[in-house]
Formats: structure tokens, C-alpha cells, sequence
């Protein structure tokens, strides 16, 4: 009995490869040209932050008084790890990763945002 469980127990561990492996959010950089920003991801405000986390569809937007908005759709394909659930995770693991994301990895590891001003 106490087999069953440990393997039960180590099978269930390793699901959701890409989910273990590399994370369900991606971090990315965000650099800009002025020095007073406020950088936003789906309307939240992150203040001047430099690295935050984001999924794919997610929209960073930077603003600056007195500059244009600039604004960026993150954009991610296919996480190839996630292949490794058809070997050892099967469908949950596949689930899993599709649930938290990790199915797709970041395609833009950083926003270099040049700010205009309006004209």
C-alpha cells in the first residue's frame, strides 16, 4: 500500500511540466527614456517598476506627464516543455499548464519604451 501511495505521490509531483519547469508568468524588463514613468499592466498601475511579471495578452502601458502613452500587447508562443506532459504528465499536466499559462512562454523579455512627446 505505502508503494502505491509513493508512486501516486511522484507521479502527481511531476504534472504540469512547463508549469514546474519554467513558471505559470514570465518576467520581463521594462526601460524607458524618461526618468519620471508610471508603468501599467491591464490598467494596474506598477509605479516605476523595472521587472514585473506578465502572461501573454496582457497590455503594459507607460506614461510620462507631458509624452504619449506607449503601449504594448505581450505576445508568447508555444511553450515546447509543455510537450514533456505527454511522456509524464498526460492530460492534467497539460490542463495544469493551460490553466496557469505556462502553456505559452513570452516572446518580448523587454519593453524599451521610447517616449514622444505629442506633437
Amino acid at each position: 500500500m505505502k508503494k502505491i501511495i509513493l508512486v501516486c505521490v511522484v507521479f502527481l509531483s511531476f504534472q504540469s511540466c512547463a508549469t514546474i519547469l519554467s513558471g505559470a508568468k514570465n518576467k520581463i524588463a521594462v526601460n524607458t527614456n524618461v526618468n519620471d514613468y508610471e508603468v501599467f499592466k491591464d490598467g494596474q498601475s506598477y509605479g516605476e517598476a523595472q521587472i514585473i511579471k506578465v502572461k501573454k495578452g496582457d497590455v503594459i502601458t507607460v506614461k510620462s506627464e507631458g509624452y504619449k502613452d506607449y503601449n504594448v500587447v505581450i505576445d508568447g508562443a508555444f511553450n515546447p516543455i509543455t510537450l514533456l506532459n505527454i511522456i509524464w504528465g498526460g492530460i492534467p499536466g497539460i490542463l495544469i499548464d493551460v490553466i496557469t499559462g505556462a502553456i505559452n512562454k513570452v516572446d518580448t523579455p523587454l519593453i524599451n519604451a521610447k517616449m514622444k512627446k505629442p506633437e
